[in-house]
């Protein structure tokens, strides 16, 4: 696993995750059956990326050429790898990541491999038998000849199968940090950057039947939440929200159609748009882009629920958690059928309120856990 061990050189160097959530790496592609009788002993399998290692076609422009193309997804809340030592969050304080990589055991039996992981471990099984994994050869009938090819031994030997390379690492990688809540709503995707649901602003705190009753609503009405998480409470370049976008949004909020939808695109190209408006227009849209508004239950931390944004998969019941070595929040779910403390990963998430170390202060006071140590934390082991 070429990126497995990739991850693992940037953790071990920076005891940092935030390296390791940049949109990356690129879909393994399967080999063909020519491929592999092409390499001979030195034939690979194909493996299947665990899923905290993001896909480059998650990244705002998707592959290489979706610059030409256009955006796909919103803005990553870590930055790219070009902005790298200009950290826009600190959720987790600075505090070193603790990390552990699961590896195969090399003396033990083989490894019954995860769903996640299809990598072929180092020890080949001779026996003859069906099978299902990438890369096998099915056994012969009996009385067939074997194909020649380059392994065939040399007459006199006992021809040996090929070998398949394999990782040392099984695709697993195990945290620590904690719970901050669990998903409990989930608004629509906002689709091409265009259009934020009413289902979203609902639960952002913001009702456009406020429009049509009396008094009127100020700009007071807007949601500090709201505002700040349609621009994850920054500006250009990483910089601090400026005050004035809670009225740039107050006033766009005036232009939620009947079901209380707001069309961004339609608004943003409005020749009654200010210029006010318009710029703020332009920070959201790569923040909203392709994702999905939440709400959380509110019972862990026995407050008030958090409002935030996610990626498009983010789901009811997904956990909102700090890692420690991660500079923005991230999403976790329950790996089916697996133990408590196995999940995969969802992606990173804005949570107003929550960028900036808040999480750490509030669970462990002025006292911060000491690395490797970490009392009082939990576990995650990611497939």
């Amino acid at each position: 696993m070429a990126n497995v061990t990739r991850a693992s050189r940037a953790l071990q160097e920076t005891r940092r995750l935030t390296a390791s959530l940049h949109s990356w790496a690129p879909r393994p592609k399967p080999l063909s059956r020519e491929d592999i009788l092409k390499a001979g002993s030195t034939a690979t399998v194909p493996e299947t990326l665990p899923s905290w290692i993001p896909l480059i076609e998650k990244s705002a422009f998707g592959e290489p050429h979706g610059v030409v193309e256009g955006r796909v997804n919103g803005d990553s809340f870590v930055g790219g790898p070009e902005r790298r030592g200009q950290q826009k969050y600190n959720a987790s304080l600075s505090l070193p990541a603790w990390h552990q990589f699961g590896k195969f055991d090399s003396g033990g039996p083989i490894p019954k491999l995860s769903r996640r992981s299809k990598t072929v471990p180092a020890k080949f099984n001779n026996k003859a038998g069906p099978s299902n994994s990438v890369g096998s050869l099915a056994p012969l009938a009996q009385g067939a000849s074997a194909p020649t090819s380059s392994t065939t031994a040399p007459l006199g030997e006992d021809p040996k199968p090929p070998s398949i390379k394999s990782s040392k690492y099984d695709g697993t990688l195990t945290l620590k940090g904690f719970c901050l809540d669990v998903v409990e709503q989930v608004s629509n995707r906002v689709a091409g950057g265009k259009i934020i649901s009413d289902d979203a602003l609902l639960i952002g705190g913001w009702d456009h039947k406020l429009k049509n009753i009396t008094p009127q609503p100020t700009l007071e009405d807007v949601p500090e939440k709201l505002w700040r998480t349609l621009v994850a409470d920054r500006g250009p370049n990483g910089t601090s929200a400026p005050g004035w976008y809670r009225r740039a949004c107050f006033e766009c909020l005036q232009h939620t159609d009947r079901g209380g939808d707001l069309d961004l695109e339609r608004l943003k190209l409005s020749p009654e748009t200010s210029s006010t408006q318009a710029t703020f227009l332009e920070r959201v849209q790569p923040i909203v882009w392709g994702r999905r508004f939440f709400e959380t239950e509110g019972k862990l931390r026995s407050q008030k629920p958090l409002f935030g944004l996610g990626n498009s998969d983010v789901r009811i019941g997904d956990k909102v958690c700090i890692l420690f070595g991660c500079s923005v929040p991230v999403l976790l779910r329950q790996k089916p059928r697996g133990k408590d403390s196995e999940f995969l990963f969802i992606g990173e998430c804005y949570v107003h309120g929550m960028m900036d170390g808040e999480a750490i202060t509030s669970k462990f006071g002025s006292k911060h856990p000491q690395y490797p140590y970490y009392k009082k934390a939990s576990t995650f082991k990611l497939f």
